[in-house]
């Protein structure tokens, strides 16, 4: 309820007030950037002491706002505090941030509003409460001060606040709070409220039982929770449970059976177990639903048959589900009679027969939306047409099968449409728009977005036959041009809303036209690089009601069209300028001198502008609330010289740490589930982009750095942005023809698919928004993005590189990536964050596998901790830290004990709580001091012990927070993983890879050191090497290196290597396999084992693996010369060594011929692989993906295969087995004795300080990895070397 123009007066008078903010704020984040606004600036209460409600707005509007009284003054007149008290009885709605003390927030405003009815939490918007304001006593009776609370936003905030506001958010304290405030509560809306459990719903759900609407989006709420709201709430008709990832089956079940009858609006979206089961509840329970938004992939078409034959009264039904048929929407053109609006995204099984049905059936239908339904063609589109006569609103997004012949029937047959929106519609001619400007006469509003085909003819077309058209949006129709334009200002005299952007045909003469025969209020010219000055003068004397103008990079505008506008449209409120180089101060005066209710203008890059003309735009206009321009136009340089000496001692530190801004982790959906900000780390960023954007005020060309964070809705759109950009995830590595300047890819490094760039895209900002670099990780179904402090320099160093014509890593250049990348430490910094944090949330945080004796040994404290590993504990001892622990060098942050990325089936949830708990502990203020999750879980659980106090002298490293007590043994293990493509063709080389880890179990007593020499590391040509921070690295290009490290506690990996074979093959030969008929192939295997291998090297299995994905295998005829052969349905599996019969000091040949015969042939490609893949991991993921569906688990096989199908096209189709997916066998084995690549450790040569007698122990073992043996008779994917 507004209050009451008395009681605003009231509000103003006292000059307090909280100001709680109805809708999102405008948040400038721009690099280098500031606000100028008078409400923080003071220029607002220069004339006088009051409050001005219109200045008071931090940002938006004022019809933006509602307004709470906290308190009375004291001295207030009779007749106000009656006002204020009618107010807290008539006060209906609360809007209200959830950062910062919400719980004693809420407490406070539940104490004074008893009748709310509505309340809106959003987490997004910060307030920051203090505590000792509401519950100290009062302060001097003659100050007549209210209890004062402030609204921060994330642009705003000072920071040395920002660790304030960040550091709490609503709990279940708070909704209890809730419940017991708002009894008479019918509203509730939590958004992003993480912290919310099933508790708190609980209590809710048992207070307030008049609840008919509950918004639960992204808030861990569980079963129960659910369970009691249907339980207690009868009449809830509206619930949002999206992004509720801990919610089952049971919980959703369990409501709708209880108050399913009064249910109306559902929505689930990135529930990963909800599935089919909760559907059919709703549907045999909510026979009064409306409204059903779906956005899952583990829904199928049993649920929303089930929904269908159960909700007859079906209005609004969303869907994004891939795994949902056409069965499912023909059910709903069946039974959904009264079907009013249908968004169908992203299907990729849905065709013509789905939408015939529809519109068969849903006679009603007024709104439909298709995004990316590429199987949709224009047939499916004219049954709509016909079928659905009252259709009013049509989009269509990225369906690429929509051409000219469906749109010409919505034209034909729906003439109350009122609104279309095309976007990214290739085929769709002029032809269509013809059409419909002759049917559709209701036409309002026409979204044009990349339609390459569209251009005069059809704006034409649309301008003369729908001319109560009143907005039109074109954006890169690059065929539209002045013609077009003209016919619109001609016939469409209501149009209010103008949008051109970046239509390079458009020229003046057509805004001539626009300006003398449309009512304009809105105006967005960007781009248009042939208006200048005389097109903006006729807007200016023909739209006296302009309120918003972007004419941003319009290189021929000048002076004077801004003195045009400034005369004729004094009711323009916003202004966007930037990249204007002709516009100076003496255009801004003039625009300022008449246009005073000017609330924003933006000014970037417009080099005519001063400091001067900023102050002119702030001084003249008493309304403004936002200026951007670069910082250096703004903020006096005072005191400078000091300030940079400060910074520039930052800076140095800088160099050498290994610090984290921020941390990201996006699921399949890319959509953030998790992040973490560290204030103090964004602190020194802040403070070094200042100095560096001072010191480089004179450089001829500037690379703007951001100077703040991305919210996690702009980090999601940037991370979809790129993925986009570079064809996947990770993208190219190297410049390829898609590649674009700007793009990582154009650098031309393969590291860029792991070190990756994002431009976060701000309607405030221009075009030089990189932030780099981001640390990407991919792990299961999530993508970790971990963003390292470095000097704003190397920033800028990398977006030259982005721009640069040649490629990146050009012979002779002055700069490239490799060498940037070796002044950032803090790069291997972040990867380790990134790998700790990828197995605690996918369950990998088992230490690595370290091989030990038969013979039984006493096992140490982290026996517990880290599982079954061989070694079996007679006793242990209690846990001893040391009196003084020193932290590990920032540049150096440990691994711990990482194991192995082997790729699994299924997936995982993300534990937050864990995730929370081990980034407090491992680093706290942002810098990494252990990332062993084995710590860190002993610590929170064992705690520290006073006893056994080691010597004072010793410093204790971050990585062993206990010591060990008991029998005392080393333990060393060396892995290596061996890779290979074998072709068995002279004009293709074989090619082998070792990937090799030294992992290490240290049962030492105290704080030794262990030193050894590692020999072989100069004769095996190892290509990478690295060191867990525990060692010091010893130096390169010497075969003996002597290696010291103070180990850990329990299983770690000292070292990480890549290198290549020593010996040959051990599995060398050659496979070929053709088609004798249309369903039968012939095959031969020719093999020789471990030819060239000696003693002690033993291969103790090896198997062989033929797979046949798209045939069903129906008999199998050979037999090999050794070994036992198996078939499955779409595989052949050929045991050549098995287990207990090891092959040591000696070479076997083994050969099979035969033949296999396979069912009929279809043509039909298989897609529920491909279905799980595409919705869970990206095309371009690495090997320790894992599909996220449960219930469609795959091996590593089948993965292989789906990857080079999507990876490499078919060939001729007369032969099935040539398809590349076909063309090979896997390899499987495992060989134990040495390693492969001829890195080893002499147990005798070991030593410890302080001296100890210690037995060591040394395994080794090769498994294979992609062991890969292509048909030689097919195609196959090789790797071209260039010739020097």
């Amino acid at each position: 309820m507004p209050l009451m123009p008395w009681a605003t007066h009231v509000l103003q008078w006292t000059g307090q007030r909280v100001a709680i903010p109805r809708g999102h704020t405008a948040v400038n984040s721009f690099p280098g950037l500031v606000h100028t606004a008078r409400h923080t600036t003071g220029a607002g209460h220069a004339r006088s002491r009051y409050l001005n409600r219109k200045e008071g707005d931090a940002e938006g509007r004022t019809s933006d706002w509602s307004e709470v009284v906290t308190s009375q003054p004291r001295r207030l007149f009779p007749r106000l505090q009656t006002v204020a008290r009618l107010d807290r009885l008539s006060r209906s709605t609360l809007r209200i941030g959830a950062s910062g003390s919400p719980d004693i927030f809420i407490k406070f405003l539940a104490q004074r509003f008893v009748n709310v009815k509505a309340v809106y939490i959003d987490e997004r918007l910060s307030v920051s409460l203090s505590v000792n304001s509401v519950q100290g006593k009062r302060r001097d009776r003659d100050e007549n001060v209210l209890t004062s609370f402030k609204l921060h936003y994330t642009a705003q905030k000072r920071p040395d606040k920002e660790e304030e506001s960040e550091s709490l958010s609503l709990t279940d304290a708070g909704l209890t709070a809730v419940a017991d405030g708002f009894s008479k509560l019918e509203k509730l809306s939590l958004i992003w409220c993480s912290n919310v459990t099933s508790f708190g719903i609980m209590s809710l759900g048992r207070k307030c039982t008049f609840l008919k609407s509950l918004d639960l989006q992204g808030c861990y709420v569980g079963d129960q929770g659910l369970a009691v709201v249907g339980q207690c709430c009868k009449q809830l008709e509206d619930l949002n449970l999206r992004f509720c990832e801990s919610l089952t089956d049971a919980g959703l079940v369990e409501l709708a059976t209880k108050c399913g009858k009064s249910l109306k609006s559902l929505g689930v979206a990135a529930c990963a177990r909800i599935t089919d089961k909760s559907l059919e509840a709703v549907g045999s329970h909510c026979k009064s639903l409306e409204t059903l938004s779906l956005d899952s992939e583990f829904i199928s078409n049993k649920g929303i048959l089930a929904i269908a034959e159960g909700c007859p009264l079906l209005k609004v039904l969303k869907l994004q589900c891939i795994n949902v048929t056409d069965r499912a929407l023909m059910a709903v053109g069946v039974s959904c009679l009264s079907l009013e609006m249908l968004a169908l995204h992203s299907f990729q099984q849905f065709t013509d027969e789905g939408l015939r049905s529809i519109g068969k059936g849903c006679k009603k239908l007024k709104n439909l939306i298709l995004s990316d339904c590429n199987f949709l063609g224009d047939r499916g589109l004219e049954a709509i047409a016909t079928g659905c006569t009252e259709l009013t609103h049509l989009e269509v997004n990225g369906c690429h099968n929509i051409g000219t012949i469906g749109l010409e029937s919505v034209g034909k047959s729906c003439p109350r449409l009122t609104e279309l929106a095309l976007y990214y519609c290739q085929r769709i001619g002029n032809f269509a728009l013809t059409e419909v400007g002759r049917g559709c006469k209701y036409l309002q509003a026409l979204h044009l977005v990349d339609c390459s085909s569209l251009g005069d003819e059809a704006i034409c077309s649309i301008a003369k036959g729908c001319r109560n058209l009143k907005k039109l949006h074109i954006r890169r129709c690059y065929e539209v041009g002045s013609k077009g334009i003209i016919a619109v200002g001609e016939n469409c005299h209501s149009l209010t809303d103008l949008s051109l952007r970046f239509c390079d045909r458009v020229r003046d003469e057509a805004l001539i036209a626009v300006g003398q025969g449309c009512p304009l209020q809105y105006l967005n010219v960007s781009g248009c690089n042939q208006i200048g000055d005389a097109g903006i003068v006729a807007i200016a004397r023909g739209c006296p009601q302009l309120a918003c103008l972007d004419v941003s990079v319009l290189q021929n505008l000048g002076d004077m069209a801004l003195a045009e506008l400034g005369e004729g449209c004094p009711l323009l409120k916003d202004i966007v300028l930037s990249h204007c180089h002709q516009i100076t101060d003496i255009g801004l005066s003039h625009l300022v001198k008449n246009c005073q209710m000017l609330e924003s203008c933006h000014m970037v890059y417009c080099p005519g502008i001063t400091a001067a003309g900023v102050a002119t735009v702030v001084s003249s206009c008493p309304n403004i609330k936002k200026v951007l321009v670069e910082k250096w136009k703004h903020l006096p340089h005072l005191f400078k010289h000091f300030q940079n000496k400060w910074k520039k001692n930052n800076l140095k530190a800088m160099a050498g740490d290994c610090s984290i801004r921020a941390l990201w982790i996006l699921n399949n959906l890319d959509a953030v589930v998790f992040s973490r900000r560290f204030p103090a780390v964004e602190k020194r960023w802040r403070a070094a982009c200042q100095s560096e954007n001072e010191s480089s005020g004179n450089d001829s060309v500037k690379y703007t750095v951001f100077s703040s964070l991305p919210s996690d809705s702009e980090l999601a759109a940037a991370f979809s942005d790129r993925k986009t950009r570079e064809g996947s995830v990770r993208g190219f590595g190297i410049r390829v023809s898609q590649s674009k300047e700007g793009s990582d890819s154009w650098v031309d490094d393969p590291i860029t698919r792991h070190i990756a760039g994002f431009y976060i895209n701000r309607e405030e900002e221009g075009e030089d928004n990189l932030m780099w670099p981001f640390a990407l990780q991919i792990k299961g179904p999530y993508c970790i993005l971990i963003l390292p402090l470095v000097e704003p320099r190397h920033v800028k160093a990398y977006t030259r590189l982005c721009k640069r014509s040649d490629c990146g890593n050009a012979v002779m250049a002055d700069e490239n990536l490799s060498s940037l990348l070796l002044d950032l430490p803090s790069i291997t910094g972040a990867f380790m964050v990134a790998h700790a944090i990828g197995d605690i949330i996918t369950g990998d945080v088992a230490d690595p596998e370290v091989i030990v004796s038969q013979s039984p040994s006493v096992g140490g404290l982290l026996d517990s901790l880290t599982g079954s590993i061989g070694i079996t504990g007679i006793s242990r001892a209690k846990p001893v830290a040391a009196p003084v622990a020193s932290s590990v060098p920032s540049g150096a942050a440990a691994i711990g004990a990482l194991p192995s990325d082997i790729p699994r089936s299924g997936s995982r949830l993300l534990d937050k709580d864990a995730l929370r708990s081990f980034i407090s502990s491992s680093m706290p203020f942002g810098t990494p001091l252990d990332l062993s999750y084995s710590n860190i879980f002993s610590i929170k659980a064992n705690g520290f012990s006073s006893l056994d106090i080691p010597p004072q002298d010793l410093k204790q490293p971050a990585w062993k927070p206990y010591l060990y007590k008991g029998k005392q043994r080393l333990l060393f293990t060396i892995h290596e993983t061996l890779h290979a493509a074998m072709y068995d063709r002279d004009e293709i080389p074989d090619s082998l890879s070792v990937s090799g880890q030294i992992n290490c179990r240290a049962e030492l007593e105290g704080l030794p050191d262990v030193s050894f020499p590692l020999t072989g590391v100069g004769t095996s040509k190892i290509e990478t090497l690295s060191f867990h921070p525990c060692a010091q690295v010893p130096e390169r290009n010497v075969d003996k290196q002597a290696l010291v490290f103070s180990p850990p506690l329990g299983n770690f990996v000292l070292m990480r290597y890549q290198a290549t074979c020593s010996l040959g093959p051990p599995v060398k030969g050659f496979y070929q396999l053709s088609m004798v008929s249309e369903d039968e192939g012939a095959f031969l295997f020719k093999l020789r084992l471990m030819e060239g291998y000696k003693s002690p090297l033993t291969m103790e299995f090896c198997n062989l693996t033929m797979p046949f994905p798209r045939r069903r295998i129906l008999s199998l005829d050979g037999t090999p010369s050794i070994g036992t052969v198996s078939n499955a349905e779409h595989s052949v599996e050929w045991k050549i060594i098995t287990s207990g019969r090891g092959l040591s000091g000696k070479s076997i040949e083994a050969t099979f011929p035969g033949t296999v015969r396979f069912a009929p042939w279809q043509s039909q490609r298989s897609t529920s692989f491909r279905s799980v893949l595409e919705g869970t991991t990206d095309d371009d993921s690495d090997i320790d993906n894992e599909p996220v569906n449960a219930n469609n688990m795959v091996n590593i096989e089948e993965f292989l295969v789906e990857k080079m199908n999507k990876d490499l096209p078919p060939v001729d189709l007369e032969e099935p087995f040539s398809w590349l997916a076909y063309n090979y066998a896997k390899a499987s084995f495992k060989i134990v004795g040495a390693s492969l690549s001829g890195v080893s450790i002499d147990p005798k040569s070991v030593s410890i300080y302080p001296t100890v007698k210690v037995p060591v122990e040394l395994s080794s073992q090769v498994t294979s990895g992609d062991y890969i043996l292509w048909n030689t008779l097919g195609q196959c994917p090789s790797a071209v070397n260039a010739k020097v």
